[in-house]
């Protein structure tokens, strides 16, 4: 009976444990749900004062039920293909009043402030960092930072190529995407979105696709709808908008729509069999109907 009570002591430790374990895991992989800020990126906007601070914040919520206590910090950015020479915004970094430790209470939330302050000689461009929070040493989130500095050689220019919408797909993927490029001296950010409506009637849209970025100079961003939009199969029609900046700097929106026909690989399988068949049948039967015809007199076998 004791040899019971000792397997039943070392079972219930041993889930305890796990329980332990495996509850820790689940805290550490639910940090990004227990946060959410009201920003995914700050823009200090367009700054022609050299030598001037300038601030800007965002705020932090906390989902939980318990006070969490949140440490920012200032790094480098990491996004993107931007040249080293403009990710030196986090030199110029730093946090108001030097706080950078956030007590959040339960289901509140706090204000992260921020400063940046330009030095007396930097060329004009578009600029990057970046801001971590952090809990317990682990970083849950990380806010890109970017601003405008103005002057000379200073140019917001792009263009539009690839944008495009295919009639006919298989296979459940929306064949679609666009490309924006970067021609100036400064970076801009573009905007893409894929809606769905009916093929015919009210165009009524649902949207698919929402996607954010940074196009960094002289570079270009691509987005590709087959990566997200799958299993959308039908007859429909699709609207996709693109915002970027063109020639003269001017921020613009091109809208694309296209009816769409996507079909499942299979009914084309089953449908180039059924086809397939019917010329084999005609065949035979052109070949069958030929051997049997009786030859009309003065005409050779």
């Amino acid at each position: 009976m004791k040899n019971f009570f000792k397997k039943i002591k070392f079972v219930a430790s041993a889930a305890l444990a796990l329980v332990l374990c495996f509850g820790g895991l689940t805290y550490a992989d639910s940090t990004e749900n227990i946060f959410e800020t009201d920003k995914d990126y700050v823009d200090f906007g367009e700054l022609s004062e050299l030598g001037r601070s300038y601030t800007q914040n965002f705020t932090v919520r906390n989902h939980s039920d318990t006070e969490q206590k949140v440490v920012a910090s200032v790094g480098p950015y990491e996004n993107g293909n931007v040249s080293n020479d403009f990710k030196i915004a986090d030199e110029w970094l730093t946090f108001v009043d030097g706080k950078n430790e956030y007590t959040v209470p339960a289901g509140g939330e706090s204000v992260v402030n921020v400063r940046v302050h330009l030095p007396n000689t930097v060329k004009a461009g578009t600029y990057y960092a970046s801001v971590k929070l952090n809990l317990e040493s682990e970083t849950f989130k990380t806010i890109d930072v970017r601003m405008d500095i103005l002057g000379d050689g200073f140019s917001k220019t792009g263009s539009l190529g690839g944008n495009y919408a295919r009639s006919i797909s298989f296979g459940g993927k929306i064949q679609a995407g666009a490309t924006v490029k970067n021609t100036g001296s400064a970076g801009f950010v573009t905007t893409y979105t894929l809606r769905k409506g009916e093929a015919f009637g009210l165009e009524h849209f649902q949207d698919i696709i929402s996607e954010t970025k940074e196009v960094p100079a002289g570079s270009e961003v691509k987005f590709d709808a087959s990566e997200f939009a799958r299993d959308q199969y039908g007859i429909y029609k699709l609207e996709q908008t693109v915002t970027y900046v063109n020639g003269n700097g001017e921020l613009i929106e091109s809208t694309l729509k296209q009816t769409v026909i996507n079909l499942p690989w299979a009914s084309v399988f089953i449908a180039g069999g059924v086809l397939f068949a019917i010329i084999v049948l005609i065949v035979v039967v052109a070949i069958i109907r030929k051997k049997h015809r009786k030859p009309i007199a003065g005409e050779e076998d």
